[in-house]
């Protein structure tokens, strides 16, 4: 290393003892600059730049740049960039840039990016990306990115991607996972993912099921959902109850808490839950059931239900129930119960009814009823009733066990050539004519 000249300085303002302490203050070869003291002290490699007190004193990397207090103070390697006090301060692998206060301070691996105070800190991993105050602050994964306030901080799994202020913090062990949002996957100590994508304010935060989509503010927050898709603002936020596994909610809160319970409460792990539209499935859709349209199941509805329309099966349906319509089975229907057309089955259907056309048992129908047309049985058909409606206003039946069919036509038999008498075989249950 050839000498161009090394420039000593002196000021009348600092004391001489302490720079007599502080040799070399500026010292600049063919292929080297030291400037400040101790910068370069020790083994200083070729092409290397060392600014600031202490930076790169002790085997500063060739072709290197540490500027500030600290910077690159101890093993840099080969072209590593170091800027900001005690930026990349220990142990900077080969391709590293550290930019900031304290950025990639200790042991940044070879090829990550860390730029901003305390971005990459601790244990950057190689091929990381963490830009913003504290983004991968602590054990950052194996390319991963991590850009925002405190993004990826704690977070010592490889391969995410964390976009926004403390997305994906906190995160144990969840690898593979998109997080982008305020907080979005940002952890509590469990593990969110892997394989998990949350988009969102907090979306997925908390718990975000692995291999679960989650998009919207709030959605899939406190969710272990395997292989859940949820979309809308608070879709597949659990408040109190899990969902299962495979469970899809689209919507505002749709599917928000145990979306394939069992009847027992517990979870069923292959329930193919699914809910759409607006508060949809929001509150123990149970096993298998299907939800489609703004506030259909919205509360408790039963295994195996299937409802579509704004309201259908809004409130405590049963099992094995099917509404299609408008407020069809609204409220109280219970178990095997089918409802088709605008509030059919709307209150308090009862077990085996079916009602088909606009109000068709629109309450209180009757077991086992069946009720056909325009505002057939509309109130409190008995059971086992049969009500058939043509006649273009309500018709009722509050009789159990009987038929109730209108219109019939009035005619002398004698003016219909072939005619004959109808009977009826109580015990075969058979309508039949004499020949």
């Amino acid at each position: 290393m050839s000498s161009l000249g090394k420039l000593n300085f002196t000021s009348n303002y600092l004391d001489s003892d302490y720079l007599a302490k502080k040799t070399e203050n500026v010292a600049v070869y063919d292929d080297l600059i030291n400037v400040g003291a101790l910068s370069g002290r020790l083994n200083p490699a070729s092409r290397s730049i060392n600014i600031g007190v202490e930076a790169g004193e002790e085997n500063s990397g060739q072709d290197s740049i540490h500027i500030g207090y600290r910077s690159g103070e101890q093993n840099a390697s080969t072209n590593t960039i170091s800027i900001g006090n005690g930026s990349g301060l220990k142990d900077a692998s080969g391709n590293s840039i550290c930019i900031g206060q304290s950025a990639g301070e200790q042991t940044s691996a070879g090829f990550s990016i860390n730029i901003g105070a305390y971005a990459g800190e601790n244990n950057s991993s190689e091929n990381a990306i963490n830009i913003g105050q504290s983004a991968g602050e602590e054990n950052s994964g194996e390319n991963s990115i991590h850009i925002g306030y405190s993004a990826g901080e704690n977070n010592n799994q490889d391969n995410n991607i964390c976009i926004g202020f403390e997305s994906g913090s906190v995160n144990a062990s969840g690898a593979k996972n998109v997080l982008i949002g305020y907080q979005a996957g940002k952890g509590n100590g469990s593990n969110v993912g892997p394989d998990a994508v949350c988009i969102g304010n907090q979306a997925g935060m908390n718990r975000a099921g692995s291999s679960g989509v989650f998009i919207g503010k709030n959605s899939g927050t406190n969710q272990t959902t395997y292989g859940g898709l949820f979309i809308g603002p608070s879709s597949g936020q659990c408040d109190t109850t899990q969902n299962s596994p495979y469970s899809l909610g689209i919507g505002l809160s749709a599917g928000r808490n145990g979306q394939g319970l069992t009847s027992g409460g517990s979870v069923n792990n292959q329930a193919y839950n699914v809910a759409i539209g607006v508060a949809s499935g929001q509150t123990n859709q149970q096993e298998y059931g299907t939800a489609c349209g703004a506030f259909s199941a919205w509360s408790n509805a039963g295994a195996y239900a299937s409802v579509y329309g704004y309201q259908a099966g809004r409130l405590n349906v049963g099992d094995n129930t099917c509404g299609f319509g408008y407020r069809s089975l609204y409220s109280g229907a219970q178990d095997n119960c089918t409802a088709i057309g605008f509030s059919s089955g709307e209150v308090n259907c009862n077990i085996g009814s079916t009602c088909v056309g606009y109000e068709a048992g629109n309450s209180n129908a009757g077991d086992y009823s069946v009720l056909i047309g325009y505002q057939a049985g509309t109130s409190y058909p008995s059971n086992n009733t049969i009500v058939i409606n043509a006649t273009g206003s309500a018709l009722q039946n509050n009789t159990a066990s009987s038929c109730v069919i209108a219109p019939v036509r009035q005619v002398d038999p004698a003016t219909i050539p072939n005619s004959k008498p109808v009977y009826y075989d109580p015990a075969r249950k058979e309508l039949f004519y004499s020949t």
